[in-house]
C-alpha cells in the first residue's frame, strides 16, 4: 500500500492539465465504454417494505437484467417519470439505503442497483453461506479480475449501467436528473455524470428537495 501511495504521489504530480472532452475520451478508452442505448425495460413485481419499490428491469446488455427502482408510496406497474427526478447509486443496496427516504405521491426518486451490488448481486464465485463483499479476494474481486483476463472492464460496465438508467430515464421524458450516490457507489456514478451527454447534476448524498433551488 505505502508503494502504491508513493506512485500515486509522483503521478499526480506529474499530471498535465487536460480538457474535458481529453477527461472524456481517457475515460471511455480505460472502462471500455462505447455508446449507451437502454429505452425499452421489462416491468418487474414490486417490492414492499417501509416504501414501495418499484422495479424494471433494464437490459442495458443483452446477456443480464440490472434493477432500477422508484420509490414510492403508492404502487405502480408502468414506468412515468416526472420531468426532474433524483437517480440513486447506492453503496450496496438501494432497497437498504433508500427505504426510510420520505417519497410524495409523485415518481420522483429512481435508484439503481448497478451489476454486483444489491438485487444485481452475481451468484457466481465463492458462494459461501455469508457473502462479504469487502472481504479479500472474495466473489467482487475474482468478478473483476475475470473481466481484466477478457480485456473488458467491471468498473466500466458498472458505469453503463447507471448510464442506462439514464437513457431509460430520458426516453420516458424526463429533462434534468439529480444524480446522488454514497460510499461506493460514488465512483461509478461520478464516471457516468462524466461522460452522459443528458442533463446531470452530480450531487452525492443531496436530496430532491434541493434541485429546483440550483
Amino acid at each position: 500500500h505505502d508503494l502504491i501511495a508513493d506512485e500515486l504521489k509522483a503521478t499526480v504530480a506529474d499530471r498535465k492539465a487536460i480538457t474535458k472532452d481529453e477527461a472524456v475520451k481517457i475515460v471511455k478508452d480505460i472502462l471500455k465504454i462505447g455508446d449507451v442505448e437502454c429505452s425499452t425495460y421489462r416491468q418487474l413485481r414490486d417490492r414492499r417494505e417501509k416504501n414501495c419499490f418499484a422495479r424494471y428491469g433494464l437490459e442495458v446488455d443483452k446477456s443480464m437484467v440490472t434493477t432500477m427502482f422508484c420509490v414510492s408510496n403508492q404502487g405502480y406497474f408502468k414506468l412515468a417519470p416526472e420531468e426532474c427526478v433524483e437517480l440513486y447509486v447506492p453503496h450496496q443496496s438501494c432497497v437498504a439505503e433508500l427505504d426510510d427516504r420520505q417519497v410524495t405521491e409523485k415518481q420522483n426518486l429512481f435508484g439503481i442497483d448497478y451489476r454486483g451490488v444489491g438485487e444485481s448481486t452475481p451468484d457466481g464465485c465463492d458462494q459461501d453461506k455469508v457473502r462479504d463483499f469487502f472481504a479479500n479476494y472474495k466473489y467482487d474481486y475474482h468478478f473483476a479480475s475475470l473481466s481484466l483476463l477478457m480485456g473488458e472492464s467491471y468498473l466500466g460496465d458498472r458505469v453503463r449501467d447507471v448510464l442506462g438508467a439514464i437513457e431509460l430515464l430520458t426516453a420516458y421524458g424526463v429533462k434534468k436528473i439529480k444524480l446522488t450516490s454514497s460510499g461506493i457507489g460514488r465512483i461509478p456514478a461520478l464516471f457516468a455524470a462524466l461522460l452522459t451527454s443528458r442533463d446531470v447534476q452530480y450531487a452525492p448524498d443531496l436530496p430532491l428537495s434541493s434541485l429546483d433551488s440550483q
